[in-house]
């Protein structure tokens, strides 16, 4: 059979597979593109959850990569004044709870920015409940701080304006479009470089 000057179908594959290959090579194949199928429906797996795409949606498990990077975002339009997390205690304490939580937890952060209202990090997690633990314990922990309120006296109200957005990151060049623009917004945070009005690509779920 031949295929010069068409595009074959699936069925006149199957066809050419059963007439001109080995029973046994044929099995090899369609099991690997069995494999294969199973693995691009793993790897095309809703890639951003949280931050303002979560907003009146239903409750659905965060996608999570164990073998890729993630970037992260909370927001709380709290975070003026005294609350701000740019504050010096704030922003000491923001700094030392991810490097504490981080070894705790067994992430590797390879970008981190503290901005005034919201906090970026781009690490990697690589088991799902540690990550999970992760998350809890350094929202919790920031809110408490931030805020002055202790466990058994909270707040009474929602510290972070909603659950972190996340989203799973390429390695390549994504991850270092990425990283560039954690650092960019740690940058501008201390004022070293003008502030770039943008709607960003690396995190479309972050309100302005």
């Amino acid at each position: 059979m031949s295929w010069v000057g068409r595009v074959p179908n699936l069925s006149s594959i199957n066809t050419f597979i059963l007439r001109n290959i080995p029973l046994p090579l044929a099995s090899f194949i369609a099991n690997l593109f069995l494999m294969r199928t199973a693995q691009n429906r793993m790897w095309h797996q809703p890639l951003v959850h949280g931050g303002v795409t979560r907003v009146g949606k239903a409750k659905v498990a965060r996608p999570v990569a164990t073998k890729r990077p993630m970037h992260f975002v909370l927001k709380s339009s709290l975070a003026k004044g005294e609350w701000s997390f740019l504050r010096k205690s704030n922003a000491t304490f923001i700094r030392q709870l991810l490097k504490t939580l981080s070894a705790r937890y067994g992430l590797t952060i390879y970008q981190q920015s503290i901005g005034g209202n919201h906090v970026h990090f781009l690490l990697r997690p690589y088991n799902r409940e540690l990550l999970k633990g992760f998350l809890r314990s350094f929202s919790g922990r920031v809110a408490q701080h931030v805020t002055g309120t202790k466990k058994g006296k909270p707040l009474g109200k929602r510290f972070f304006d909603s659950i972190p957005f996340s989203r799973i990151v390429e390695w390549g060049r994504d991850f270092f479009a990425v990283k560039k623009y954690v650092l960019q917004n740690q940058l501008e945070a201390h004022q070293l470089i003008a502030y770039t009005p943008r709607k960003s690509k690396a995190a479309p779920g972050l309100a302005s």
